[in-house]
């Protein structure tokens, strides 16, 4: 049996290898951050869904077991969490578990504090967002208290409490690193980047287009991301004559939507629902300005308007295209601070 310290990381989907930068890049850069400041602590990454194939491989340096869940329901996913408390119970006799760390308040959250009540090791969840609302059925049946849940925002500790009367004891904001200061030119007015569903509220941003068009007749923006309002989001854009305008273009890897925001001025996020945008915080690291409707946290943060109707967006929106001198970054939340802050909480 190994003596080095190890922490057991249970998430819905890990990067099947170095190239995979879509998948969940705050997590990864997360683990790497660990990797570096705790050189002694050994990480254990369980990942349940994806891959969508059994395997175990190297990341980084670090040991990923994927059980390639598939997402899949019923028994299929019973027999899951069955191979996921399989393997635990294999991995602490071979090493020195000093801790669990469950994202998402989902299965995972449910199999880390079931297994980990079982062998007496300390255990967090830490909440990212959607999992705060009252359709979740996991909050209670993992019988998770407050002491053991990380919120990533304050907006999803008052969340939470509002939904289930649990306030989480701790907050700790995913961070950001440090990006290399860019001096290429600014070309793109507005840049949107997410998952192109209902809740991301993307025609709002269109109609935020349309009109400031009227004020800025060369004005462009492009929208990053794919799902199932593509096509409707196509249709507004067509229907309104915006198709020199705004561009829908996709989704991009990590490294190219970091580049896109180089060369962009205003971040605008219109989603009716956050618990703390990390393309928000990239983006005011690489100098943007962000609008949007949420505000994840109480503190007042440079560069990022709060706004309350699509009227005061695009008033907003205006005012920071006619004076944008002032792009340089912003850093509110570093991984360094981050990972520091996890950490400590599992005593290291």
């Amino acid at each position: 049996m190994s003596n080095e310290p190890t922490l057991v990381i249970l998430i819905p989907g890990f990067p099947k290898d170095k190239n995979d930068s879509t998948c969940l890049p705050a997590q990864q850069n997360l683990v790497l951050h660990i990797n570096k400041q705790f050189p002694s602590v050994k990480l254990l990454i369980l990942a349940f869904q994806y891959p969508f194939q059994q395997k175990e491989y190297y990341w980084n340096g670090n040991k990923v077991i994927a059980f390639g869940g598939k997402n899949k329901g019923g028994l299929a996913r019973r027999l899951l969490w069955y191979r996921v408390n399989k393997k635990l119970n294999k991995l602490k006799k071979e090493n020195n578990i000093t801790g669990v760390l469950s994202f998402w308040a989902g299965e995972c959250a449910l199999a880390g504090k079931r297994w980990s009540e079982k062998n007496a090791i300390r255990h967090y969840c830490w909440l990212m967002g959607q999992d705060a609302k009252k359709e979740n059925k996991y909050i209670t049946k993992a019988g998770l208290n407050g002491e053991e849940l990380i919120a990533i925002s304050d907006f999803i500790s008052q969340e939470l409490s509002r939904n289930y009367g649990l306030l989480p004891a701790h907050t700790i904001p995913l961070g950001i690193s440090p990006q290399p200061v860019s001096t290429v030119k600014r070309n793109i007015d507005m840049l949107c980047a997410g998952s192109l569903i209902p809740l991301k509220q993307y025609q709002l941003a269109i109609d935020t287009g349309r009109k400031l068009k009227e004020e800025f007749p060369g004005f462009r923006m492009m929208i990053c991301g794919q799902g199932p309002e593509k096509e409707r989001l196509f249709t507004q854009i067509r229907e309104q004559g915006l198709g020199e305008n705004i561009l829908l273009a996709g989704e991009k890897d990590h490294e190219e939507l970091l580049s896109l925001m180089q060369q962009s001025k205003i971040f605008l996020h219109p989603s009716s629902y956050e618990g703390l945008g990390i393309a928000c915080l990239e983006a005011l690291a690489a100098g943007m300005h962000v609008i949007s409707f949420t505000q994840p946290v109480r503190q007042t943060i440079r560069n990022w308007h709060i706004v309350d109707s699509v009227e005061v967006m695009t008033s907003t929106a205006s005012s920071v295209l006619r004076d944008s001198s002032d792009h340089e970054p912003v850093y509110p939340f570093t991984m360094d601070n981050t990972a520091r802050q996890l950490m400590r909480l599992f005593g290291f």
